[in-house]
């Protein structure tokens, strides 16, 4: 009654990494019942999107502890999960199956992705930040990038917009102009707003011909 009422999926598999029991309020999540898994192999149940976990439950049967993530598509979004499995062992230390739990981690993970956003993004268009260009100028700052395309450019009158219309026009502006930006370039492109009114563009294997 425990497993089955925990928000976790419990899992139990033997040495032919078939599942011989499953548990939990988890399966409600990715809309399976225990029925799909029991006497099934991974790759049964998930097909291709299983082979991952298939070779990690062949480590742990060969007595290595594993942690991982995964995730399975669950009407038209993505739902992801940890798991945390380990071997069970007998009297004579021989692994005679494993024992795992599942648990959602999707709100933790889309947390998680906000911020590294935020941290390489312009919060007002959403081109990459300052701190991202410099260290994309770094990195493409090598050989197999040269010649590397450095474009500045600045919006004229912003200032003048903000002063007469405001600052959300102001801002208008700039989101219209990322946008033209963001259309022109090609996704190689590294285009950043690095200032209030100022925009630059890496564009590597390009020479001031073709810009």
């Amino acid at each position: 009654l425990l497993m089955e009422s925990t928000a976790d999926i419990i899992f139990e598999i033997d040495t032919n990494k078939s599942f011989i029991s499953i548990y939990g309020k988890g399966l409600e999540k990715i809309k399976m019942t225990s029925e799909q898994f029991i006497s099934k192999n991974i790759l049964d149940v998930f097909g291709e999107e299983g082979i991952e976990r298939d070779n990690i439950y062949d480590n742990v049967l060969n007595g290595t502890p594993s942690v991982y993530d995964w995730k399975i598509k669950v009407d038209g979004d993505y739902l992801y999960f940890e798991s945390s499995l380990s071997p069970i062992f007998d009297n004579d230390k021989l692994v005679v199956g494993a024992v795992g739990i599942s648990r959602d981690i999707t709100e933790a993970k889309q947390k998680q992705d906000q911020i590294n956003f935020l941290n390489y993004h312009d919060y007002l268009t959403e081109l990459n930040n300052r701190r991202y260009y410099f260290k994309q100028f770094k990195l493409r700052n090598k050989a197999e990038y040269l010649p590397l395309g450095i474009m500045m450019l600045d919006v004229n009158g912003l200032k003048i917009i903000n002063d007469a219309f405001g600052h959300a026009t102001g801002d208008l502006a700039l989101t219209a102009i990322s946008d033209i930006l963001r259309k022109t370039f090609e996704e190689k492109d590294v285009v950043s707003r690095i200032g209030g009114d100022e925009f630059a563009v890496l564009i590597p294997n390009t020479t001031s011909e073709k810009l």
